[in-house]
Formats: structure tokens, sequence, C-alpha cells
């Protein structure tokens, strides 16, 4: 009978970083951070990452035949969207209809998964689409092969951040809350309300403006206006949480909490999940966890599963 494994595992893949949890998966602790600059064009080649995975990993000293390991890349050109459906439609085919009239492409070339949640904004069964594009995502597969540890799960970083966000922050499922996720030049905004995903935007700076203020005009725009928003109005969102590279930015969190009526603060993603190497050192962690939250969703989340 084959072994439980010990360690989670959970990866960023970010354009510029790569974020790695360790999550000890009986003692319910976070055992390592890393993060290390990610193979510049990785992700038109993701072959270079694979060669960068299996050194770093190796020198990290993880075990691979006591681990498994997860990693979500960018939501921000993925479709992650509410659907309501007909309760005489069938759930699949609905979401394949929709990722079909939105990507123009056949629905067999993505990755195609869905989430039930509670009722839509106009009373229907709703469902969560997130979807994935199958080559890269297999491009991707064989880069984790090359690596020595094989890919168990894929996920997106706008949902990651959500798992995190439910873990770390339990006092505000029963509201609307906004999680923002910055790297720049492109932030993510996943609305999170009663402790279930409400939508996803993202904002864009030009590439001949200051990313971060860019970045902070955009996103005051999408958090009054609601975008991406369902079943809700924006204006009764009670708070906004910062994560990402620059989640931990003074100057983007002054810009939003001068103008918004939510209180605005970075995302301390390790608030519930003991983290003992750095036990008592608040500064460290206040640094390093908002940037540290999609990965350590993922490796949330793929504990829960192992552990059942």
């Amino acid at each position: 009978m084959a072994r439980k494994p010990l360690t989670a595992i959970g990866l960023e893949l970010g354009a510029r970083l790569v974020t790695l949890i360790a999550y000890d998966i009986s003692h319910r602790q976070v055992q390592l951070v890393a993060m290390e600059n990610a193979p510049q064009g990785w992700r038109e080649n993701p072959s270079l990452l694979g060669e960068m995975l299996k050194d770093w990993l190796g020198t990290l000293g993880l075990d691979k035949k006591t681990s498994v390991l997860c990693a979500c890349v960018s939501a921000h050109d993925a479709p992650l969207r509410l659907i309501e459906i007909d309760p005489e439609e069938s759930p699949e085919g609905a979401l394949r209809d929709e990722l079909t009239e939105w990507s123009g492409s056949p629905d067999t070339a993505f990755f195609v998964n869905g989430q039930a949640l509670s009722k839509g904004p106009h009373g229907l069964p709703a469902q969560l689409l997130a979807a994935y594009p199958c080559e890269r995502a297999e491009q991707l597969r064989a880069a984790f092969e090359t690596s020595g540890f094989p890919l168990a799960e894929l996920g997106l970083d706008a949902l990651s951040v959500v798992n995190a966000f439910e873990k770390c922050q339990p006092s505000w499922q029963d509201h609307l809350a906004a999680l923002v996720k910055i790297d720049a030049p492109i932030a993510q905004v996943s609305w999170v309300r009663e402790g279930q995903f409400a939508g996803h935007a993202v904002a864009f700076a030009p590439a001949d403006a200051d990313p971060l203020e860019s970045l902070s005009t955009e996103l005051l725009r999408i958090l009054k206006d609601g975008e991406g928003l369902c079943g809700a109005d924006a204006s009764d969102c009670r708070a906004v949480f910062l994560c990402g590279e620059q989640g931990g930015d003074a100057g983007v969190a002054s810009r939003l909490g001068a103008q918004l009526r939510a209180d605005v603060q970075a995302l301390d993603a390790f608030a519930h999940t003991p983290f003992p190497s750095l036990e008592g050192n608040t500064q460290q962690i206040a640094e390093i966890a908002p940037q540290c939250a999609a990965a350590l969703g993922m490796a949330l989340s793929l504990a829960e599963g192992v552990a059942r």
C-alpha cells in the first residue's frame, strides 16, 4: 500500500518569481518558504522552468519520495467567471458553451473545471468556470516531470488566493471582501462573498506609465464600480486585502485607503497557519505573507485532499 505524502508543496509560477510553500501535512504547519527568480521566457518555453526547478528543489532538500506538489499560474488571461445554469440544462454543457463563446476555440482545447456554488444573482444554480489551455498545461506537466517532482494539480492564482483567505481570515466569511493580487504590471481582483467566490476582474498598467500608480487608479475604478462582481453591490464591500508581489506596497495601500470606505490592508496569509521557524518574527512575516498567499492556498488545498 502506497504511503501517504508527508509534505504538500505549493508553487506559484509568476512572471518574475517562483514562490514555494512546503507544508507539513500531519503537523499542519509551514515547513519552508522560498522564492527564486523565474527563468526569463518560461511561459513561451516551459522546459526552461523544468531545468530551473530540478536544480532549485534539489538545493532546498525536498524529498520527492515523501512530497506531493501542485502549482498555480496567473488567471489574468483565463476564463474565470460565475455562470448561472437553467436547472434543466447540463452543467457541463453550459460550461463548455460559455467557454467556446469566450475563446472562439473548440472547448476541447481547454481543461475545464466547474465548481458548484450557491445560487447566482438571479436565483438560479451557479457554477464557477475555470479553464486552462490543454497544450500549455501539458507543457507544464512535462516540465515538472523533468524536475523529478510530478505535478499533482494545476490551478489558477486568483482561486488559490481565495482558498488562503478562507483559512487566514475566517472572521470575514459573512461579509463582502475584495482580494487584490498585485503583480505589476497586472493586478487581479477576486471578489468573495459569504465564503464563496463572487467574481473576478483584471487591471493592466500601460507600458509607458508608473505601474503601481497606474494600477492604483485602475483598481480604484474596479473596486468602486464593482467590475466583475456578481450578486452584490460594491458599496457593501467591507475590506480590501492586498497580496501578490507588490501586495505589501505601502503606497498602493495608501492610495486605495484614502478613497475607499472599505478597510485596506495587506493579507497576512499566515494568520491562522503556524510557521514555527518564523514564530515571533512579525516584521519578516509581514514582509513575505502577502507574496505567499497563492502558493499557500495551493499547498493547503492539496494537503486537505491528501489528508482525506
